[in-house]
């Protein structure tokens, strides 16, 4: 499991840094900001792993690859748009809009690196790699 979701970041992580590169070579036509572009290539690639950690958790729950596919959007799609339930709205701050995925991306993209949304990313993503070996250890048994 592990091999991979490494497998995927080497797969994924170049082709995050596209955006960057295509960016890069307006640096002497434009004035850039190089803080913001790093930014959200950072964003981009954390929100990649965590996508690439729920399609691995989506094709542990099943052996059919297009039932692995819908599951994980699915569950992307419920991250994504969980942020709009207003609920349990306290000022700006809600227990859903922080669980949905794409306003922690806002900010990456934004150009601010928050400490909040890289803990985000990072447990979700060992979140679901987690539940994904816990998922492989109960079907061997």
């Amino acid at each position: 499991m592990i091999g991979k979701f490494i497998g995927l970041m080497l797969l994924i992580l170049p082709l995050c840094l596209l955006p960057a590169i295509n960016a890069l070579m307006l640096i002497g036509s434009a004035e850039l900001d190089l803080w913001q572009i790093a930014a959200a290539t950072l964003g981009l690639c954390l929100a990649t792993l965590l996508f690439a950690a729920i399609g691995l958790y989506a094709s542990s729950l099943t052996a059919q690859p297009g039932a692995a596919v819908l599951i994980a959007f699915a569950i992307l799609l419920i991250f994504s748009i969980i942020g709009r339930a207003e609920i349990l709205t306290i000022k700006t701050l809600s227990l859903f809009g922080w669980l949905s995925w794409n306003e922690h991306l806002f900010w990456f993209l934004l150009g601010t690196v928050r400490m909040s949304d890289l803990a985000y990313f990072l447990l979700f993503t060992l979140f679901f790699l987690l539940l994904t070996q816990r998922r492989l250890v109960n079907r061997r048994l």
